[in-house]
């Protein structure tokens, strides 16, 4: 079960255009990429001084725009 806290709510998110990638960012300048379909297995994580108000993947789905 996953438990939501005011760290953990998305401040912003952006499927990969195959929608089989999804980029949040969070409170406290964190960047995460899981799988839509087992959010508990992250593929990528990134720490940034300040939180990332959009993100967006390129159209080949190979890049992700903080």
């Amino acid at each position: 079960m996953l438990r939501h806290t005011s760290e953990s709510l998305a401040a912003a998110f952006a499927f990969s255009p195959d929608s089989k990638r999804l980029a949040m960012s969070r409170a406290g300048g964190e960047v995460t990429v899981c799988d839509p379909a087992s959010p508990e297995s992250v593929i990528f994580r990134a720490q940034l001084p300040s939180i990332p108000p959009a993100l967006a993947w390129r159209a080949d789905g190979t890049t992700l725009e903080i």
